[in-house]
């Protein structure tokens, strides 16, 4: 039932009342008269204008019928049904902040529970508006999207565009509704989430894994929603859209550290040099050995020669050198 259900035939009553309040001033101020009929001006008794004259033949000719004022006697029955009312809708004037006495002789709490209690009645007309008509209405929506939507389109979302495709959906699920009624006031919530970024502010500081940048974010974009701002980025930017950070930069090495690598450094720049050498004695070596190798080569050669020459034979070179070498 809506509040017009409960409180129709209220307004009737009143609109009757109302209406006879009206009248009986009415008949207060222009009375009806009685006249002798041939002694008096109907013309001039029947005009209404203030200080107007009426010719009369003979005295007493006209005698107006006074008519007392009774709307007082209506003024409670009025009263009367707007307590009724408010009894059957729960909404005073105190919930509604037009009660300068009721706010000034009650405490803060007592104001705060009137005013929730009227907003629970109305909770409840919005709920059963949601459960009888709403909910239906936007369930068969949901179908004709997912039936008849035959490609995806871009849609802006938190302030993105990101493409929909109502064609995945399934059209009977479940659907949670955060209703935003009956929770309290803006100026209670702003409260609350200004305790909640504190809390979190100092987690932050402590370094406790409990709470990062994009919580802290999720935090102010609610109060600037509360404030009235729709658009959190102008303010904030969302972690979720920038850049990863760089790398941290590495520490600085200490006194001892950069000692130790230098004398790292330096036995490392010795074994090479002593690798270098050794390379270059071998090296070197097998140079010598070459050389030696050379000589003894070309000596046997001539050698071999000087026979030829002094004996007329021919010398076998291989078979001198494998001689040699046993």
């Amino acid at each position: 039932m809506s509040i017009a259900d409960v409180t129709m035939d209220i307004q009737l009553i009143k609109s009757n009342i109302l209406r006879n309040t009206l009248d009986s001033l009415a008949q207060s101020i222009h009375p009806r008269t009685g006249v002798v009929e041939g002694q008096v001006n109907l013309e001039d008794v029947m005009n209404t204008e203030v200080g107007g004259i009426i010719r009369m033949r003979a005295p007493g000719m006209v005698q107006p019928f006074t008519m007392p004022f009774v709307g007082q006697q209506a003024f409670p029955m009025l009263q009367y049904m707007d307590e009724l009312r408010e009894n059957r809708t729960g909404i005073s004037k105190a919930a509604a902040g037009l009660d300068a006495n009721a706010l000034q002789s009650s405490t803060r709490a007592a104001v705060a529970a009137t005013i929730s209690a009227a907003a629970q009645h109305i909770e409840l007309i919005c709920r059963i508006f949601a459960e009888t008509g709403m909910k239906g209405l936007f369930k068969k929506s949901l179908q004709l999207i997912t039936k008849n939507q035959d490609a995806p389109r871009m849609v802006r979302l938190r302030n993105t565009f990101v493409p929909i495709d109502p064609r995945v959906w399934d059209a009977n699920m479940d659907v949670v509704v955060n209703v935003a009624l009956g929770t309290g006031s803006n100026e209670e919530k702003m409260a609350f989430l200004g305790q909640v970024a504190a809390k979190q502010e100092m987690l932050m500081q402590m370094g406790a894994p409990l709470v990062d940048m994009q919580g802290y974010y999720n935090t102010l974009a609610q109060m600037m929603a509360l404030a009235g701002y729709k658009d959190p980025t102008v303010f904030f930017k969302d972690p979720a859209m920038m850049p990863p950070p760089p790398p941290p930069a590495p520490p600085q090495p200490t006194p001892e550290e950069m000692l130790s690598q230098v004398q790292m450094e330096a036995i490392r720049a010795d074994i090479q040099k002593k690798a270098a050498e050794l390379e270059l004695q071998r090296e070197e070596m097998l140079r010598k050995d070459d050389r030696e190798r050379d000589k003894l080569d070309a000596d046997l050669m001539i050698k071999a020669a000087e026979l030829e020459a002094k004996y007329g034979a021919q010398v076998n070179v291989a078979n001198i050198e494998l001689h040699d070498a046993a």
